[in-house]
C-alpha cells in the first residue's frame, strides 16, 4: 500500500496499519520536521560555541547520490530512502563552489537555479537538491529529497481536496486526503500551468488575504478554507488545502451550526473518536509544543537573531529533539485505524504550522 492513500484506508473494524505504511510514516514525519527547521538552525549555529562534530558521510541511502563532502566536519541529520539533510562545517567559499560543481557532475543540473551562496537543481530522475552556504559560520546546508513517484491522478470529489479546482494535469501523487486537509504533488505542470491554476483558484473564490508570486500562491476563501500552491521546478506543483479553520458551512464532517475546528482544539478533531486516550494525549502534547516552537522561531527571526534569546533557543531545540525522538519511537505498525488517522491529522496541522517559519 502506498503512503499517499494511508489516510483513506482506515475502515471501521481494521485494527492494524500495514507495515509498509508504518515505515513510510516514520520517515516522512522525521524528515519533514527536520527539513522545515534546518535553515533556521544553521543561521544560529555560529553563535553556539561547541566545536564541529566529526562527519561520517553515509555509504547508504540518498547520501550515495551526492559527492563526498569537502571536509570531515559536520553532522548528518537525516539519511533515508526519502530524504537526506546534513551540515558540512569548516568550509570556505571556494570549497562550497567546488562542491556545487561536483554535484553538477553527479547529475544535479536539471532546472538549476544558482545564486551567490545557494544552488538548487534536480537530476533527470527528479531527485531534488538544495545547497546553501553560510559564510559567517562557514557551513554548507545540504538538503536532498527523493523523486516523487507519480501515477494517474484522480482528483477527490469529497473532503478538503474537493474544495479547490482539479488541475489540468492528470499525473501526480496524493500524500494526504482527509476531510479537513489535502495535499498532492501534481506533475506535468510547468510555470505557465502553475500560474493558470493559481488564477483558477482565484476564480473559484480563493481571493481573501492572498499572496501570489511566480512560484507560490496562498489564499483563503470567504469561509476560511486555505489553499497553498508552490511550484517546485521539474514541472511539479504542490497543492495543499486546509479547511480545519473553515466555517461549518464549508468544512466537511462538521455539524451544521457548530464552531469551526481549531488546530489546537483536539476535542473538535474530525477523527478523534475511537483514538486510544494515551496516544491522543501524546499527539496533543506534541502538537502543542510544535505550535510553541513555531511561535518562538518566528519571534527569533523578527528579532534579528537576538543573542539574548540564545539560551531560550537552546532549551527549545533540546525539547524539539526530545519530541522528534518520541514521535520517531512510535510503533506505527501497531496503531489502530483510528490512531493512524489521528496521527495523520495532527501531522497535517503541524506541517501547516511549520510552513509559517519560512513565510
Amino acid at each position: 500500500m502506498d503512503w499517499e492513500v494511508a489516510g483513506q484506508n482506515g475502515e471501521d473494524g481494521a485494527t492494524k496499519s500495514p507495515k509498509r505504511k508504518g515505515r513510510k510514516m516514520k520517515k516522512w514525519a522525521v524528515a519533514l520536521l527536520v527539513i522545515a527547521v534546518i535553515v533556521v538552525v544553521t543561521r544560529v549555529s555560529s553563535c553556539i560555541k561547541n566545536q564541529p562534530k566529526s562527519l561520517a558521510w553515509p555509504t547508504s541511502g540518498l547520501a550515495t547520490l551526492l559527492p563526498d563532502p569537502p571536509t570531515k566536519k559536520g553532522e548528518v541529520i537525516v539519511n533515508s530512502e526519502d530524504a537526506f539533510s546534513a551540515t558540512i562545517s569548516n568550509c570556505d567559499e571556494s570549497q562550497y563552489n567546488a562542491y556545487v560543481e561536483s554535484c553538477k557532475q553527479k547529475g544535479f543540473a536539471t532546472d538549476a537555479e544558482s545564486m551567490t551562496q545557494s544552488y538548487e537543481a534536480y537530476t533527470e530522475d527528479g531527485n531534488h537538491l538544495q545547497l546553501s552556504y553560510y559564510s559567517t559560520s562557514k557551513e554548507i546546508s545540504v538538503m536532498l529529497d527523493a523523486a516523487v513517484e507519480m501515477s494517474d491522478l484522480e482528483w477527490p470529489t469529497s473532503g478538503a481536496g474537493a474544495l479547490v479546482p482539479a488541475p489540468a494535469s492528470k499525473k501526480g501523487k496524493v500524500s494526504a486526503d482527509r476531510s479537513t486537509y489535502f495535499s498532492a504533488s501534481v506533475g506535468d505542470t510547468d510555470a505557465s500551468a502553475f500560474a493558470a491554476y493559481a488564477d483558477a483558484c482565484i476564480a473559484a473564490g480563493f481571493n481573501v488575504d492572498y499572496s501570489k508570486g511566480d512560484t507560490s500562491f496562498s489564499a483563503k476563501n470567504a469561509d476560511g478554507v486555505k489553499v497553498s500552491l508552490s511550484y517546485k521546478g521539474f514541472n511539479t506543483m504542490v497543492v495543499s488545502v486546509d479547511s480545519s479553520d473553515a466555517s461549518s458551512t464549508s468544512a466537511e464532517g462538521q455539524k451544521s451550526g457548530s464552531a469551526p475546528a481549531s488546530p489546537s482544539d483536539s476535542s473538535t478533531s474530525s477523527v478523534s473518536d475511537g483514538v486510544t486516550p494515551s496516544f491522543k494525549e501524546t499527539m496533543d502534547s506534541y502538537e502543542d509544543f510544535m505550535n510553541q516552537y513555531v511561535d518562538f522561531m518566528k519571534k527569533y527571526k523578527e528579532s534579528g537573531n537576538d543573542a539574548a534569546m540564545l539560551a531560550d533557543y537552546g532549551k527549545m531545540m533540546t525539547s524539539y529533539a526530545d519530541w522528534v525522538s518520541k514521535i520517531d519511537d512510535i510503533d506505527e505498525d501497531a496503531l489502530s485505524a483510528s490512531d493512524c488517522a489521528y496521527y495523520l491529522e495532527v501531522q497535517g496541522r503541524v506541517t501547516q504550522k511549520l510552513a509559517e517559519i519560512g513565510q
